[in-house]
């Protein structure tokens, strides 16, 4: 159109190019500078590393010679996917820098022979808006007919004939008896048709099929709910029958708008659905974390305070929370101590407690005791769409843990690691909980399913298509070199936006970048009708309804070639119980505790005998002294050895049991006075110039015992044991155990004896009683453990 523009819309874009200088210069600086800092801080991006690598590439001949050698063979797959930068890695690596001709670009490089492969389809180019623009692949294309060559690949092993024959007669050329949706031979905007000759044979399901959404369901709304219901029944019907398997649908939408709607009436059908490219994970349980967070971090702000409090976590109403203020109380969790009674002081306390740990832990460990404390996956995982949800949940959470570990373990940082998440509309966080799961029924929207494929394919969603408009527009010569425009915008409201600045000419380029934007939307549409293998079903709008919508190119040839599929959307089943009540799991938990608890109780008990006596006494001390028996007790004579002793103490006890027991077993002479020595070093007695000093006491007790008649008893007898340890089962898991200084065995029965050392008299003659009941007890285990009766039971004062 060359009539003039009138004079307010020339005057406005003038107004619009003169603002776009400074403010591209703004927006210029800003990436340098985010550029600096993420280079700076090693928090580089991928298309950093891309850049980088180019850049390195293109400045050092040594870098690019030395991993050219490295990498010789280079084969890339879905090569109308790439972009200009990937394009010149590719060039640069595959080419040797001897070999460059004088001042070329690099799309003029020469790659050496055998070094680059590549596969692409021109037809299935739909990824522009990341820069992967299909008139690169046109020119690489060019370059390849030049120093390489072009093998044309035309079989297809994925579709049945009838899905050859809607790609014939949609996208062949009208001279070929097609629509024209793509021409004889390619532009710069389109790829050429080449038919799909189709080497699968079809089966008796096999056919391309359509349905139409009723007249009366004419609103946007009414109409997404009416097809999702209907379609949900018609799969249901199908996998019932046996006919089918969830995993042989794939369910197209040409946006992502509307997905949760298709996934909640497929799953109210008790179908397995996994669901990409939707955002269907991001619903009320992480909007309500991060309101939690947001609380955490600033404790002075009550209004999210009390946001949190009417939230999912703690469900107070409105008159409990009028209730607190009126009794005093405030919604500073800070001091929940000081608040009145009740539900309201109880959720701050809760709040305060994270607030309090939030300076102690990691921010990811506090998001972790939340969402346990409040048990959040599972009430996500219960609920509609539970394993997308809960999944979405689990991803989210991984984020926050890789922001704390990389780089920020604050609060701050969880929150913003869940923005990244909330807010960015082009988030994917589809994460089920059974990640690679097949045997479900697939949701996605068409750029999701670029190199995917199903017996069954529905492209469902007939009304409305996305706008062509474009922010960006970059623009490429022959030769690689690229020239970017962008228009800026401010937004006014929730779907409106106002111009901020827009370089001269903008309106031109714009219409020329619409015209390749409506080229690729006809490379979607055949991306769309080429994921069938089997059956493809289209849905279409009412007869007679004007509205165009992406599908609306297939509709003359689907009202003339497809079989038509009368859907009726039956209501679901009522969803099933997801388990038993809370109060048959409440007594499944206390049946489960009671179990632990008996579980967790020892089946036996080692006692000592010193420990028994003790604690009989610690029971009943009277019972002590009535069980001890009359025993003989060697004292007289040995009050004398014990005042020329002296010591006493537990570590002299030792030492003196330790060289009792060598002397009994023969030890005499220099080897006695070596394990003496040893026995009083061992136990930590006094020492000068590294001997003991009490050895010399010790050696003279040993000597005085000697000569008792108990001592001369042991000789003689016919078996003597000493320091003799043993184990009896008193009772049923019960087992008493100790060990015996000294036993021996005379021809009319046992006599056992316990060293006892002691220098105060005053102290022995208090713990007699327990002394008495211990050798009782020594003796009772001896007969038990031998069968043969114990005639004495000596308790002898040593020392």
């Amino acid at each position: 159109d060359a009539r003039p523009q009138p004079l307010g819309r020339r005057l406005l874009s003038a107004w619009y190019a003169h603002r776009y200088a400074p403010v591209l210069e703004l927006l210029q600086g800003a990436s340098r500078a985010f550029a600096e800092h993420r280079r700076r801080t090693a928090q580089l991006t991928f298309h950093d590393l891309l850049s980088l690598a180019t850049a390195l590439l293109r400045r050092s001949p040594g870098a690019r010679r030395g991993l050219g050698l490295r990498w010789r063979r280079i084969l890339v797959d879905e090569f109308q996917d790439t972009d200009p930068l990937q394009a010149e890695l590719l060039f640069l690596l595959s080419s040797d820098p001897a070999d460059d001709p004088p001042g070329a670009g690099w799309a003029d490089l020469v790659p050496r022979p055998g070094a680059l492969f590549v596969v692409g389809d021109p037809k299935q180019s739909i990824y522009r808006f990341r820069r992967a623009d299909i008139s690169l692949y046109g020119r690489i294309r060019g370059r390849f007919e030049s120093f390489g060559r072009v093998v044309r690949l035309t079989a297809n092993f994925r579709s049945t004939t009838p899905i050859g024959a809607i790609v014939a007669g949609v996208f062949a050329p009208r001279e070929a008896g097609g629509e024209g949706r793509f021409p004889a031979e390619a532009t710069d905007r389109q790829a050429a048709f080449a038919p799909l000759v189709t080497q699968t044979a079809s089966s008796s399901s096999s056919g391309v099929f359509r349905y139409t959404i009723p007249k009366e369901f004419g609103k946007a709304a009414l109409s997404l709910e009416w097809e999702a219901e209907a379609l949900a029944t018609w799969v249901a019907s199908r996998i019932a029958s046996g006919e089918r398997r969830p995993e042989d649908f794939l369910i197209l939408t040409r946006v992502r708008r509307g997905l949760s709607t298709f996934a909640r009436a497929l799953e109210a059908r008790q179908l397995p659905v996994l669901v990409s490219g939707s955002g269907v994970g991001i619903e009320d349980e992480l909007r309500e974390l991060r309101l939690v967070l947001e609380a955490l971090v600033d404790p002075g702000n009550r209004l999210t305070t009390v946001a949190v409090l009417e939230g999912l976590f703690f469900g107070l109403d409105p008159e409990s929370l009028l209730g607190h203020v009126e009794a005093g109380g405030t919604f500073d969790y800070r001091v929940s101590d000081r608040q009145p009674p009740g539900p309201v002081r109880d959720a701050l306390a809760r709040l305060g407690e994270w607030w309090r740990r939030s300076a102690e832990r990691p921010a990811d460990e506090i998001v972790d005791e939340i969402i346990s404390s409040v048990g959040l996956l599972p009430f996500a995982a219960s609920g509609e769409l539970g394993g997308l949800r809960a999944g979405a949940l689990a991803f989210s959470m991984e984020l926050v843990r890789t922001a704390a570990v990389a780089e920020d373990a604050s609060l701050a940082g969880a929150l913003e690691a869940l923005a990244l998440v909330l807010d960015d509309d082009d988030s994917d966080v589809e994460s089920p909980l059974e990640p690679g799961r097949g045997g479900a029924v697939r949701l996605m929207n068409l750029h999701k399913a670029k190199g995917l494929e199903a017996p069954v394919v529905v492209l469902a969603g007939p009304r409305g298509e996305p706008p062509m408009g474009r922010a960006m527009i970059i623009e490429r010569d022959a030769h690689g070199k690229s020239e970017g425009y962008c228009v800026v915008r401010e937004r006014s409201g929730p779907f409106s936006w106002n111009t901020v600045a827009a370089p001269r000419d903008w309106e031109a380029r714009d219409e020329r970048e619409q015209s390749f934007g409506r080229a690729e939307e006809d490379r979607l549409l055949y991306v769309a009708v080429t994921r069938a293998g089997e059956e493809l079903v289209v849905g279409c709008k009412a007869e007679g309804e004007k509205r165009r919508g992406p599908w609306s190119p297939l509709e003359p040839w689907l009202a003339r070639h497809a079989e038509e599929i009368a859907l009726n959307p039956v209501a679901p089943p009522d969803r099933p119980p997801l388990g038993p009540s809370a109060e048959v799991l409440a007594g499944r938990e206390e049946d489960a505790n009671r179990t632990r608890d008996r579980a967790s109780r020892p089946g036996w008990a080692f006692f000592t005998v010193t420990q028994r006596v003790r604690d009989e006494a610690d029971d009943d001390p009277v019972r002590v002294e009535a069980e001890a028996p009359a025993l003989p007790v060697l004292s007289a004579w040995s009050q004398s050895l014990a005042s020329a002793s002296g010591p006493g103490g537990f570590s002299w006890g030792n030492a003196v049991h330790v060289t009792l027991d060598a002397a009994l077993r023969g030890l005499d002479g220099g080897a006695l006075a070596g394990v003496a020595r040893m026995a009083l070093l061992e136990n930590d007695r006094p020492f000068r110039e590294g001997e003991p000093i009490e050895l010399e006491s010790l050696l003279v007790l040993v000597e005085r015992l000697r000569g008792s008649d108990l001592w001369k008893r042991a000789l003689a007898a016919e078996q003597r044991l000493t320091e003799h340890p043993f184990v009896v089962e008193q009772a049923e898991g019960t087992f008493l155990e100790g060990v015996i200084d000294l036993a021996f065995r005379e021809p009319d029965g046992w006599v056992i004896v316990d060293y006892k050392t002691a220098a105060d008299d005053r102290v022995f003659e208090l713990r007699l009683p327990q002394y008495e009941r211990q050798i009782a007890l020594y003796a009772e285990a001896w007969t038990q453990l031998t069968g043969e009766e114990v005639k004495e039971a000596r308790i002898w004062r040593v020392g």
